[in-house]
């Protein structure tokens, strides 16, 4: 370590992130026929050993020992391994088979001679796939214990754990005629590390030891920016983006326009590939240039097909592989044959229908309108001031006069004489004329501007696209060669082309360039890992960071964990933080900034009871639930007895009941909802290749083949699921009557679950066995989840919350204190169902602290409440006859004012 205080240098990290790397290479061992048997021009990295020695010396002398050693001598990064049983399986995509160990011990050899390190342990697919921590730490467990001992113990180890796991076992007698799926009882070394990492990367991070990183995001990391909060009138002017943003997103859009580090949390269905475009568009109005990334493709083609349905084609330059660039090679030649940008997005089509797009001069209209939300900005934070002012001023008075008889006089001559009735006139008429401004700017300011940025919007683009068209011309001729792509994407960048493409993809076609685009936007980083994320930060001047630490994580395995030591940098409050290779990139940027992310709350995809569950369940109830029941029952239970199976050479799960049962519902669904989407999710692959297989096989499936080739019906793991959604959804627990708690674990593994049941749009069917489902705990939690939450929020308890419970029971009323409905906080809410009028407190403290943006998050929870049929009061002190005259009249007419209108 090299900076002061403990903290690494940015060549600390790199170095250290190059080693862990090696490692991961080294982790994998999955080799081709050519590979495992070599050819004339190519080495075999597997070496059999005939009888198996009693001690570790005498294995590690044998001729395939000695002939592993030097061959790993020769391959910069690889290493050897030692595993008493392979297994072998057909690779779905090619058919062709792969050959990997089952579970071993790695070898080294150094000035001590050879040994194994029993420690460092190999755990196969077989014996590692779709279990828990528990179960895998017992594996684990079992293999170090043998491997400490000697080579036949580490053989009975193995062959005790198949055994256990019911995994069979298959003699042979030529390894040429094996046919997969098969574990067979072979000892032998393997040489393994071939790079799952684009070798880019690591040639990349090299670079970066010997470069400036000033005026980059990478110098974030050693010197992470100061943060504030973002301005009440960016967040006003962030409501004007053309992507219509809910508050909570215009709050998360405010900040990642003025602030160098964003952190975003993104709940399932909270809109944050909406928040991503709408970032974009900020970035295309300010003539800046912008890079998309992710390490899922499925994260970055939501963002571009979001995007160019707003805009229209190539609005985002998408590019990655050669798939990906051939497609953007037909986008260009079609863009570089325009005068002008597309009139066809769903932001520009009615424009262009009215002939605004060509006629209306964009900067008057434009000026007017952003003019206009200034102003109200300025007399939404004058009339919050003047609330604070008087808020202060009467705090004094608490909730009115108290005590014996002399208290309560001296009450009233302070209330006269400092002109108390005044003061309170004048915070309710500060309070009711925010109100009617936020009104306005709803129904009418925040229109006319963005109809105005729109306008504007298309105007940069089609002023882009006539600047840009020689350098979109060299990018389409330069696209197969890589210099000239690299070449070709640095001009685009730098003339405000937005960029798409994957973490795995970029050093194939963005050149090393510090500063290349004034912001970097990583989507899913939760699933990135460190490494790559420093060269795309080197790339950049600016960083918005989304994510999600409750779905799916950056997944790595175990041989990194023996790097040391681990770079430790300082975050923006001086804390030192852990920058393991471990930690997702989501991670490490939020402990940077002291773990201060901007949520989007407003969550907009699932029936109320799938989301009220993942709201309590995972987001410690922060999400406002915006949806309402379209089916009768949005989520069902099918009870499927009988037992699960294991599947091939792992302990993934099948079960052919559920399987049955899973195709017999999603045919009805077919016919039922013909243009709807549909979904199959299970926890295990092997259930979801037989399913698949099954649908190429039977004919009578063909309409169900035919709507996964439209791409209306996804069937696969959690991973598979991840940024995707469907309206109809089965989620296959797959284990059967014969589960235990390590199936238990592994169907309801939190992340994977939430990712599961939140892909639902209508509805949810969860196939399980009534025999397992007396395991579960997720299962039942979600079953009985309502939209309203009891005991979800403290109220501030204090005279105001004592006064009104005692006043509410003594006039009749039923209540249910602190809790939340849909998602929004309510101190007091009705008992009854549907609820009718909520409260919510705010003390003269409080009130003497509201900010505007504070005041505007009010008002929309207000509104969401109202929408939902529950009139909601914000109650401040010394105005409770009033609010107990209109609570009694609520069913004659709807209050204004205070109230919700």
């Amino acid at each position: 370590m090299s900076a002061s205080g403990g903290r690494s240098s940015i060549a600390d990290l790199v170095d250290y992130y190059r080693r862990c790397l090696a490692l991961e290479r080294q982790g994998e061992a999955s080799l081709s026929d050519r590979d495992f048997f070599g050819t004339r021009r190519r080495e075999a990295r597997f070496h059999p050993v005939g009888a198996l020695a009693t001690t570790w010396e005498e294995l590690l002398a044998t001729p395939a020992a000695q002939k592993g050693f030097r061959q790993v001598e020769r391959q910069e990064g690889a290493v050897l391994l030692f595993a008493p049983y392979l297994s072998v399986v057909r690779d779905i995509e090619s058919g062709e088979r792969r050959w990997e160990p089952v579970g071993g011990v790695y070898c080294l050899r150094d000035a001590r001679g050879a040994r194994v390190d029993p420690a460092d342990l190999f755990i196969g697919r077989p014996l590692g796939d779709e279990i828990g921590a528990e179960a895998l730490a017992t594996v684990r467990a079992a293999i170090e214990h043998a491997a400490r001992q000697s080579p036949t113990a580490l053989e009975h180890a193995v062959r005790e754990l198949l055994q256990r796991y019911e995994l069979p076992i298959t003699a042979v007698t030529e390894l040429s005629d094996v046919v997969p799926p098969a574990i067979v009882p072979c000892a032998g070394f393997w040489i393994v590390g071939q790079p799952s990492y684009d070798r880019a990367l690591l040639e990349e991070l090299e670079s970066l030891c010997r470069s400036s990183v000033s005026d980059t995001a990478l110098s974030f990391v050693s010197q992470p920016p100061a943060t504030s909060p973002p301005d009440f009138e960016d967040v006003v002017r962030a409501l004007a983006n053309p992507i219509c943003p809910t508050v909570s997103q215009a709050i998360a859009l405010a900040a990642a326009m003025r602030r160098p580090l964003t952190v975003i949390t993104g709940p399932p269905g909270t809109g944050k590939t909406r928040v991503i475009v709408g970032l974009i568009i900020h970035h295309l109005l300010a003539g800046q240039s912008v890079l998309l990334t992710s390490r899922i493709n499925r994260a970055v083609d939501a963002a571009v097909e979001l995007a160019e349905r707003l805009m229209g084609r190539g609005c985002i330059l998408r590019t990655g592989n050669e798939q990906a660039r051939a497609q953007l090679a037909e986008t260009l030649g079609e863009l570089t044959g325009r005068s002008h940008w597309w009139e066809d997005g769903e932001l520009f089509s009615a424009l262009s229908k009215a002939g605004a797009l060509s006629s209306m001069g964009d900067e008057p209209f434009v000026r007017q309108a952003t003019a206009e939300v200034r102003s109200r900005c300025e007399q939404i934070a004058r009339l919050c001031h003047r609330l604070n002012r008087q808020a202060r001023r009467l705090q004094p008075f608490g909730t009115g006069p108290e005590g014996g008889r002399w208290d309560r006089l001296w009450w009233h001559i302070r209330w006269r004489l400092q002109n108390g009735e005044q003061r309170l006139r004048e915070l309710r008429d500060a309070w009711d004329d925010m109100n009617r401004l936020f009104d306005e700017l709803e129904s009418r300011v925040l229109p006319a501007a963005r109809r105005a940025q729109t306008i504007l919007l298309w105007k940069r683009l089609s002023d882009m696209l006539q600047r840009g068209a020689p350098a979109l011309r060299e990018l389409m001729s330069g696209l197969t060669n890589q210099r000239d792509r690299l070449r070709a994407f640095e001009r685009v960048a730098r003339l405000g082309f937005p960029v798409a493409v994957t973490t795995l993809s970029t050093g194939q076609n963005l050149p090393l360039q510090s500063g290349l685009f004034e912001t970097l936007i990583v989507d899913e980083a939760s699933s990135c890992d460190p490494a790559s994320l420093l060269p795309l930060l080197y790339r950049a001047r600016r960083l918005v960071i989304v994510g999600d630490p409750k779905q799916l994580d950056h997944v790595t395995r175990e041989r990194w964990k023996r790097i040391a030591p681990v770079p430790h940098v300082r975050s923006v409050g001086g804390k030192l933080v852990e920058a393991s290779f471990g930690v997702s990139a989501f991670a490490l940027m939020h402990k940077l900034v002291d773990d201060e992310t901007f949520w989007l709350a407003d969550h907009f995809r699932c029936p109320p009871p799938i989301i009220a569950f993942a709201n309590e369940a995972f987001y410690g109830g922060r999400l406002r639930i915006h949806t309402t029941v379209r089916e009768p029952q949005p989520v069902l239970v099918r009870h499927v007895s009988g037992p699960h199976r294991r599947r091939g050479v792992t302990r993934s799960l099948t079960n052919d009941a559920q399987m049955q049962e899973a195709l017999a519902i999603l045919t009805r669904w077919a016919e039922r909802y013909p243009d709807r989407s549909l979904g199959l999710v299970a926890p295990y692959r092997a259930f979801v290749d037989e399913v698949l297989q099954r649908l190429q096989d039977d004919h009578a499936l063909d309409h169900l083949r035919r709507k996964r080739d439209a791409e209306q019906l996804i069937i696969g793991t959690a991973h598979r699921f991840q940024g995707s959604e469907v309206d109809h959804l089965v989620f296959a627990t797959v284990a059967g009557d014969n589960a235990t708690a390590e199936q238990q674990q592994w169907v309801e593994m939190p992340n994977l679950f939430n990712v599961a049941v939140t892909r639902a749009r209508r509805q949810l069917l969860i196939l399980v066995s009534p025999e397992f489902e007396r395991q579960l705990v997720l299962t039942k939690q979600l079953l009985r989840a309502t939209p309203v939450v009891l005991g979800a929020g403290e109220v501030e308890r204090g005279p105001l919350a004592d006064r009104i419970a005692t006043e509410l029971q003594q006039r009749g009323f039923r209540y249910r204190m602190g809790c939340r409905y849909h998602g929004d906080r309510v101190d007091f809410l009705e008992d009854r169902e549907p609820p009718r009028w909520g409260l919510v407190l705010y003390s003269w403290a409080r009130a003497a602290r509201l900010t505007p943006v504070e005041a505007l998050e009010l008002w929309d929870r207000r509104r969401a409440l109202w929408r939902r049929g529950v009139s909601t009061w914000v109650v401040f002190p010394l105005a409770l006859d009033e609010l107990f005259d209109q609570l009694i009249g609520l069913t004659s007419y709807r209050p204004s004012g205070w109230k919700m209108e």
